[in-house]
């Protein structure tokens, strides 16, 4: 079951249950500047904190955040080292243990999210880039085991 939190023209955030867990699943779309998209990642963050109480993690308490970017252009690379920096600690302390990211369909995007994807090793937060939300389950499931 899937249950809609947040919505905006650039951002969809949902709560989705799934069997004997739940994760949260991000539709991104559109293009933003540097300012409008750290608002929404703000934004995001509220929500998250509001929807944690009753969550129901997966085994020993993981979490996944899959965000859904394969229709969004994420203009710079500053804001994806923004974002591995500033904000994979917020998520981390919220208690999300693993992020997967959708791959873009642009070419930009897709470097830009490798970039995030590099960057984001060095701390405890997960996060792989993927092509379908199956595979970001299944991934999900094998690190979780």
């Amino acid at each position: 079951m899937k249950t809609l939190l947040y919505e905006h023209e650039n951002l969809k955030i949902f709560k989705v249950a799934v069997d004997s867990f739940e994760y949260f699943h991000e539709e991104w779309s559109g293009m933003s500047t540097s300012d409008h998209f750290k608002g929404l990642i703000y934004e995001s963050l509220a929500v998250y904190s509001k929807h944690f109480d009753g969550f129901r993690f997966y085994k020993n308490n993981k979490c996944l955040l899959l965000a859904d970017v394969s229709l969004h252009e994420i203009v710079k690379k500053e804001d994806m080292a923004w974002l591995a920096e500033e904000i994979n600690p917020k998520y981390e302390a919220l208690g999300f243990t693993h992020q997967a990211l959708l791959m873009p369909l642009s070419f930009i995007g897709q470097m830009n999210v490798k970039k995030y994807e590099d960057l984001s090793t060095q701390i405890q937060l997960k996060t792989v880039m993927l092509n379908t939300e199956n595979e970001a389950l299944e991934w999900f499931l094998r690190e979780t085991e």
